[in-house]
């Protein structure tokens, strides 16, 4: 056979060469940095993926309690006595929103007490009737000049909620004498009033004095009523001011409030009676006021919408309760 040539074995040295090692990782630069140099895309991702992570710590930290959560559907967490608790607290509310509803469409009206400052009630307006018993008697110092009779002075009446009602004008025989609309309303101030004043009396000592009012001792007779009986009430005040007397009527008022068809009435009453005094001289006053205090009648509906959401809202928390608490039973036993 003939020899095939070879080529020579290379020898190969026993030093072997370092491996080639990979460069050191480098940290990754700030952010910063990655804003100066990353792409407007990759700037964007990162932006996002931060805010996502934020977001979901608040989401966290805030799941129990968020109550506007979409429920999360566990089918494990179903069964049959949940079904019929869930259905029975759904009936039982329910049957108590109709029920309650009922009571408040047809809840009676009821009247409640109270007294208010005289102060809220507006100007009301009285009719005075004065009459002296005897044609003279209620005048000062009557006579006859030139075959005429003549006095220093006649009864009068003056408001001072408005001066011009007066009397004064009025000369002559005294006879009975009529005033509508006087306007009476409630002060503080004691010498706004209403005022009915006599001058004097003329006293005749030679008349008979068996009947009271004569001559020899006469009065001055007022008669005190609403000016409109129909809508401030049958007020009714009769009294004889005598010489020398002083005396003082309060007049109270009962204010009735109907919120129902939103209607007040004020109704005039006679209050009280007083002796303010008397008078050294044959002169007499009377002096008509508000009292202090007005008794309000107040006629309503009781309750109102929100009253009864908050009711069947706290039927309903009591039933969810009373449901659980029965539900949890029966899982226990069945």
């Amino acid at each position: 056979m003939r020899a095939v040539d070879r080529p020579p074995r290379r020898e190969v040295s026993a030093k072997k060469k370092p491996l080639r090692t990979p460069p050191a990782r480098q940290a990754l630069p700030p952010f910063e940095t990655i804003e100066k140099r990353a792409p407007y895309n990759i700037l964007n991702k990162i932006v996002e993926h931060r805010a996502k992570i934020e977001k979901t710590k608040w989401k966290e930290m805030f799941w129990d309690l968020d109550v506007f959560k979409e429920p999360v559907h566990d089918p494990d967490s179903h069964s049959r006595v949940n079904i019929f608790c869930t259905m029975l607290f759904y009936l039982l509310t329910l049957a108590y929103t109709i029920y309650a509803s009922i009571l408040f469409m047809d809840r009676p009206a009821v009247t409640n007490f109270s007294l208010a400052e005289m102060s809220v009630v507006p100007v009301q307006h009285l009719r005075v009737e004065v009459q002296c018993s005897t044609p003279w008697g209620c005048t000062k110092t009557p006579r006859v000049e030139s075959g005429k009779w003549v006095a220093d002075g006649w009864p009068w009446l003056k408001s001072t909620f408005e001066p011009s009602l007066a009397m004064t004008s009025a000369k002559g025989k005294f006879q009975k004498r009529n005033f509508t609309r006087v306007p009476l309303k409630f002060s503080s101030d004691q010498s706004e009033t209403i005022e009915i004043r006599v001058p004097g009396y003329f006293t005749n000592i030679n008349s008979n004095c068996s009947a009271y009012g004569a001559s020899c001792a006469p009065v001055l007779r007022v008669m005190i009523t609403a000016d409109s009986p129909a809508d401030n009430g049958p007020l009714s005040i009769a009294m004889d001011i005598e010489p020398h007397q002083k005396k003082a009527v309060y007049i109270g008022c009962v204010v009735r409030k109907n919120d129902v068809n939103e209607s007040v009435t004020y109704e005039l009453f006679n209050q009280d009676l007083f002796y303010e005094g008397k008078n050294a001289e044959k002169t007499a006053t009377l002096k008509i006021r508000m009292s202090q205090f007005a008794q309000v009648f107040t006629t309503l509906r009781p309750g109102s919408l929100p009253e009864l959401f908050g009711e069947i809202g706290g039927f309903s928390a009591t039933a969810m309760s009373v449901c659980g608490i029965l539900g949890a039973i029966m899982n226990a036993f069945l």
